[in-house]
């Protein structure tokens, strides 16, 4: 006896609920990357004067990234089938090569002309993954209408 199963393709999200989803998730974001800078600085992977690194530019850049992201995710209910599915990807992929950023920095070739530490390297990628999964996992599930 076969069995089917039925995939629900239609996806309820709600723009109107990104409006203050986007920004509550990007506050958010922002506030855990300050708590793990802070530890990484605690841990020595962070020196304390980094200029590039210092908590209003790790919290307000985490803040214009995430909120970057929600103007993407509100492109994406609109246009796909699938939006969530489709956020999460290009989302996942964006992360991915948010982390050329660290790799370059540690390198060398940071436009800003600073070189970093593999351990400081290390610590940003951390903070990049940390405000990419909340954003990733975040933001879908405050806009999924029920």
């Amino acid at each position: 006896m076969a069995t089917t199963f039925t995939e629900n393709t239609k996806e309820n999200t709600s723009m109107r609920r990104l409006l203050w989803a986007g920004p509550l998730t990007a506050v958010i974001a922002g506030v855990v990357n300050v708590i793990v800078r802070e530890i990484a600085v605690v841990l020595g992977t962070i020196p304390t004067d980094l200029f590039i690194l210092q908590e209003p530019g790790v919290f307000i850049s985490t803040l214009i990234q995430v909120l970057l992201g929600a103007v993407v995710f509100a492109v994406i209910i609109k246009f796909a089938k699938r939006p969530i599915r489709t956020f999460q990807i290009v989302a996942s992929v964006a992360l991915l090569l948010s982390l050329a950023n660290p790799i370059m920095a540690a390198n060398g070739m940071a436009p800003i002309n600073v070189s970093i530490s593999t351990a400081t390297m290390f610590s940003m990628m951390v903070m990049h993954i940390v405000a990419g999964a909340i954003a990733i996992y975040l933001m879908p599930k405050l806009t999924r209408e029920e």
